[in-house]
């Protein structure tokens, strides 16, 4: 296969104007969602909660694998996301689900409690 210089020209010149738009594009700001997640009853921090952001626009708290961030030793976490509406979700085994919205930049001083109530987990005999 034979290709002329002259196809090739074209084709190394939306290369060159092609690179030369994406180093001109800046990164989306991120904004600090910072939070911490307790149970309903005593206030107590919940250490093995896991908190992150539902899809698009789901209404449930089920959160993929790799959106969800564990809280530290005293249920505090912090979110990086970008400007937008986000649901901000919080889960932990034994409890139900709950859920924030956070309107970014807007909201990034504000700081999120999320209160879980229990749920009874039915034991299989």
């Amino acid at each position: 296969m034979i290709i002329s210089r002259l196809a090739v020209l074209p084709f190394t010149v939306v290369l060159v104007s092609s690179a030369k738009r994406i180093d001109r594009t800046e990164p989306a700001p991120l904004y600090p969602v910072h939070g911490t997640v307790v149970d309903s009853i005593h206030a107590l921090p919940l250490r093995h909660a896991r908190v992150g952001t539902a899809r698009g626009g789901s209404r449930t708290c089920r959160l993929p694998a790799e959106h969800r961030v564990p809280v530290d030793s005293v249920g505090s976490f912090t979110l990086l996301l970008p400007a937008g509406r986000h649901r901000v979700c919080a889960e932990a085994i034994g409890f139900i689900p709950r859920a924030a919205i956070v309107v970014l930049p807007r909201d990034s001083s504000r700081v999120l409690t999320l209160s879980l109530p229990w749920k009874p987990i039915p034991l299989g005999y």
